[in-house]
Formats: C-alpha cells, sequence, structure tokens
C-alpha cells in the first residue's frame, strides 16, 4: 500500500495511543518538526561481531520478547491489531533511551473492535497480509485476524531471534509463499515437537497456548510472559545486564553512528521551512507504548 494511503490508518492510530495516555512519538512524515532517533533491530544485524551470523545473547533475546510482547498488548488494548510483526517493524531508541523498543509502521493495521470495546464481526474471509515468514497461518490462508494471530507472528520473530532462522526461511533460502503456508500448518501437527524442541523447554506451552486461543479471546499475555521469564530464571539468565547494543563494541559503534545520523537529519528537518523530500515522508512512524 502506498504510503500515502496508510498515513490516515497510522494517524488513528497515534490519535488513539495518544488518548489512551500511551507515550508516542511521530517521525517526519506524520510531524516535519519531531525526528525520533532509532535505529532497526534486526538477528542479522549481530552478524557484524563475527564473520558468521550469530542470535543476540540470551538475555537481550528474552528482554526483546517482553518489551514487544508489551507493546503488542498495548496496540491491542486500544482496538487495534498489527497484522505486520516482524523484527524489522521494532527498534530500539538512542542515547538515554536505548533500552526502550519501539513499534514502528502501522499501515496494515486494523481496528478490530469498535469504539465501545465491542469486537467486530468476524469476516467470512481476511485478507493475506503481513511478511511471509512471520504472517499468521490466518493470514496465509485467507481467514480474518485477532489478537492471537498478532501473537503468533510474535512467536515466530522471537524464534528466529534465539534460533537464528526459522523452519521454512532463511537467509540462504528463497522465500516459497505456498510452502510456508504448508511449512505452518505442518508446525501444528507432525511437525510440532521436532520445530519447539529447538527453543527453551517453556516455549511449548506458550505456542500451545497462542495456536489455542480462540478468534474471540483475549490472549493470556500474562502468561506468556511469565513463561519468557520462567525460561530465564532456569536457565539463570540475568535480565537486568544492559542489552547488547549497549555494550557490544560494533553494535555500540553503530548505535553512536545512526545517532550521529539522526542528529544530522534532525537538524536538517527541523531547520526547513518548506516541505520534505519525497525520500523523509516516507519514513516509518515510530511509538513507544510505556
Amino acid at each position: 500500500m502506498h504510503w500515502r494511503y496508510r498515513c490516515p490508518v497510522c494517524l488513528r492510530v497515534l490519535k488513539a495511543m495518544c488518548n489512551s495516555r500511551i507515550e508516542f512519538h511521530e517521525l517526519p512524515r506524520l510531524q516535519p518538526r519531531v525526528f525520533v532517533k532509532a535505529f532497526f533491530i534486526h538477528a542479522n544485524q549481530v552478524a557484524i561481531k563475527s564473520p558468521e551470523p550469530q542470535e543476540f545473547t540470551a538475555a537481550t533475546a528474552y528482554r526483546i520478547a517482553i518489551q514487544t510482547l508489551e507493546r503488542l498488548e498495548k496496540l491491542h488494548d486500544i482496538g487495534y491489531l498489527n497484522r505486520d510483526v516482524k523484527s524489522q517493524n521494532f527498534a530500539v531508541g538512542l542515547g538515554n533511551e536505548s533500552a526502550i523498543i519501539y513499534m514502528l509502521d502501522f499501515g496494515l493495521t486494523r481496528r478490530y473492535r469498535n469504539a465501545d470495546g465491542v469486537m467486530l464481526k468476524r469476516r467470512a474471509r481476511g485478507p493475506c497480509v503481513g511478511t511471509y515468514p512471520f504472517s499468521p497461518l490466518a493470514s496465509a490462508t485467507m481467514r480474518d485476524q485477532a489478537p492471537k494471530d498478532d501473537l503468533e507472528g510474535w512467536f515466530y520473530m522471537i524464534m528466529e531471534i534465539i534460533v537464528g532462522c526459522l523452519p521454512w526461511h532463511n537467509a540462504k533460502l528463497m522465500l516459497d509463499h505456498g510452502l510456508t503456508r504448508e511449512w505452518k500448518q505442518y508446525a501444528r501437527d507432525a511437525f510440532k515437537k521436532e520445530m519447539l524442541d529447538t527453543l527453551p523447554e517453556e516455549f511449548t506451552p506458550m505456542f500451545n497456548k497462542i495456536i489455542n486461543t480462540r478468534f474471540e479471546e483475549r490472549p493470556r499475555y500474562n502468561f506468556l510472559q511469565r513463561m519468557v521469564a520462567a525460561s530465564a530464571n532456569r536457565q539463570a539468565i540475568n535480565l537486568k545486564v544492559p542489552y547488547d547494543w549497549q555494550i557490544v563494541p560494533p553494535l555500540v559503534a553503530l548505535v553512536k553512528k545512526s545517532a550521529q545520523f539522526a542528529d544530522t537529519t534532525s537538524s536538517m528537518v527541523t531547520g526547513r521551512t518548506g516541505g520534505m523530500k519525497r525520500e523523509e515522508s516516507e519514513t516509518p512512524q515510530s511509538v513507544a507504548v510505556a
């Protein structure tokens, strides 16, 4: 969808967050004189730590899981679905905000509850939206989505961060949409144990809870948070240590470079009196939900 048509949707989401007293920040596309310093997080970025791609450390991966789940819960609480959960749609702040994870890009969001909090009627069919490796089975099979489907995408995102790839997708494989759909169905049946055995044991009840949640049911966010915390505790993972990008030299350098770029761009935007260039207007907005 072209950004010009996505903006009204993004604005509605941001307005709803503002009304719910959730802290939010907008990038130039929505407000020319406000710029949030952020750099994108993605599992592959950690490849700069060594010649071979590596995942984040366990502490950072688990803390990403906790914060991103909190962001999705807040988005759902104001009546919207994300429908494009993936690591590229989250970013971390720079400077004093480097421990905050932001949610980006609300172009595929859809309201699932009306202003009175009543869930909208389930549609007979839904669009195939999102990013195939992480989109839920409901999207791949053209079914209407609910909050539980965002959490399925969240599970795949965290699985990629922890394991380094997904059974149906890695950097060396050409993406096959039909095969991806079949894999996700297979992951619910004969392949489920093999897939979940690649993850800590607490992730098995998490996955089962997500896929068995009814369409109209509120997901058990607290249960998922407890399972993540329990997994970290069992493995003696300290969740109070700094994030990798706060202490690992190559990532610290990347953050510093991103901050310098953000400062330069912010100065350019603030000093501009006229319109913005197309590239800046297409910058995805970011939002932090505390």
